[in-house]
């Protein structure tokens, strides 16, 4: 009864049993909307059942329990879409990192690739620019020019002669010897080539023949064969020689720079040719003359470096030592015993001036990563007092540490070798003299310094111990000097090699004025 009493007041505004509303008009709209939606605050003594709009009863238990459900089921969604805000963000930032790594990488992987370019040139481009230089001090170490003469005026003297020449004979001038020499070390390297594939031709047929054999016979048979062959390449080397001596004759002024090869009849065994004219006694010395023939001791000088990388001396062959790589620390060098490897201490003393000189010039020894990906740790900060440096191990970057490095190196190994190098270059003077091959008017005019053992250049007019220690004096001060010259000429290429790279790496690469080669 009570729904339809209900719903007859909805319908009808009110029950028949009911009196008339007295309220005026404009009250019953409110009327009317409380009784067709009920105040959930009803009265205390209102204690039926409450129905909608639609006449469905009405639970203030359910509608209490139904709006905490909201309130949570909202606070949820909200809750979901932070994360997924947050999720989408750290998305697309990983993706953006991502992408930045990748082009610094690639930055990197060029960068490195240009200084791999530049490298090769500058390794290509450093003799064509240091070649008439190193004559020069060949010439002055044999005693080609007269000791009576200064420094400043064989250079202006030279580089007259090379003005005065047209261009055929400025190129002739510059690089005298050149194509002999290059000749001499691509007949090498074919040779090189060819008898490492007769190597393992023959290794593989006396293998396959040699199976069913003893082992000791096996071993003897190995033996054989690599002695066969190590004759075969002193053959080749032999052969060969005479090449050198005549573009070393070439460099220290001794032959005319034309023809650029050789005749043919140098080449072969003769009674005046350069080949048997390289195998006669030095000096004349009554036991070690006999051994010591320009040819032996070339061809003692080329085995001995055969084997050693480029710049080391000949010395390395009796020492444990060798000259670390530039990204090594510094206390990963074992210092040798004096007692017990004495040149493998005085290398080490080399080595260590060079890392003092490489720091005073601002180079530390910051080491690349060692695991195969050397651009993961492109760059590195290091504590510099307050200040903070950055380090970059690109070899780019490095380039023109590495280059400071090699030519330290050199200048220690020029000094360290120079009587060894003087030895050599007076033993190819001596077999281009005793030759029948034609000689310069300077070279004429020096033959008696080219053929005196001792690099004192003793003349005539000084007898004596005192005329020889002035005349040995003068000597060592114009070596000195060539060797200041030889390191302000490598000091311009320095700088010049300094500014590329630097220009190349703010230009191309992004580097600011705080960064540095390791």
């Amino acid at each position: 009864m009570g729904r339809q009493a209900y719903l007859t007041r909805l319908a009808l505004g009110r029950s028949p049993f009911q009196t008339a509303s007295t309220q005026n008009d404009a009250q019953k709209p409110s009327n009317e909307a409380a009784l067709s939606e009920p105040s959930p605050s009803s009265p205390a003594f209102d204690y039926g059942q409450q129905y909608d709009s639609k006449g469905r009863p009405i639970s203030r238990a359910t509608q209490a329990r139904n709006a905490r459900m909201r309130r949570a089921q909202n606070s949820v969604l909200k809750l979901v879409g932070v994360v997924e805000d947050k999720e989408h963000s750290d998305r697309e930032s990983e993706l953006r990192t991502r992408i930045e790594r990748e082009a610094r990488h690639q930055s990197l992987r060029c960068e490195d690739d240009r200084g791999e370019v530049i490298e090769l040139f500058t390794v290509i481009s450093r003799p064509l620019l240091t070649w008439w230089l190193d004559c020069f001090m060949r010439r002055v170490e044999v005693g080609l020019y007269d000791p009576n003469m200064n420094l400043g005026t064989l250079v202006r003297r030279e580089w007259k002669l090379i003005a005065d020449t047209g261009l055929r004979g400025t190129l002739l001038a510059l690089y005298p010897g050149a194509v002999a020499y290059g000749t001499y070390t691509v007949g090498r390297m074919v040779a090189a080539s060819t008898m490492d594939a007769v190597t393992q031709i023959v290794a593989g047929a006396v293998w396959t023949r040699s199976v069913s054999l003893s082992r000791p016979r096996q071993e003897f048979i190995d033996d054989v064969v690599r002695y066969i062959l190590d004759a075969i390449r002193l053959a080749l080397d032999v052969a060969l020689l005479p090449l050198v001596f005549y573009s070393t004759a070439q460099q220290i002024g001794v032959a005319p720079a034309l023809p650029l090869l050789p005749p043919m009849r140098a080449l072969l065994p003769g009674n005046k040719g350069l080949f048997s004219a390289s195998w006669k006694p030095c000096w004349g010395w009554p036991t070690a003359g006999s051994l010591c023939t320009p040819a032996a001791l070339l061809l003692a000088y080329t085995y001995l470096q055969g084997d050693v990388d480029e710049g080391t001396p000949i010395a390395v062959e009796f020492t444990n030592f060798s000259y670390p790589a530039i990204d090594d620390e510094n206390h990963n060098v074992t210092a040798p015993s004096l007692g017990h490897d004495p040149i493998g201490r005085i290398l080490y003393e080399g080595y260590r001036i060079r890392v003092g000189i490489m720091r005073w010039c601002g180079w530390s020894t910051t080491q690349r990563s060692s695991s195969g990906a050397p651009l993961q740790n492109d760059i590195a900060i290091a504590g510099l007092h307050s200040a903070k440096t950055r380090h970059r191990t690109t070899r780019l970057a490095q380039l023109p540490a590495k280059y400071l490095s090699w030519r330290l190196d050199d200048l220690f190994v020029m000094i360290l070798t120079t009587p060894l190098e003087i030895m050599m270059l007076k033993a190819s003077a001596s077999a281009y003299v005793s030759s029948s091959l034609p000689l310069t008017e300077v070279g004429l005019g020096a033959v008696w310094r080219l053929l005196s053992p001792s690099p004192d250049q003793n003349s005539g007019a000084r007898h004596g111990s005192a005329g020889s220690i002035v005349n040995l004096g003068t000597f060592s001060a114009r070596l000195a000097l060539t060797f200041g010259l030889r390191m302000a000429i490598e000091t311009v290429i320095f700088g010049g090699i300094y500014r590329l790279v630097r220009c190349q790496g703010i230009g191309n690469f992004g580097w600011s004025s705080g960064d540095r080669g390791t």
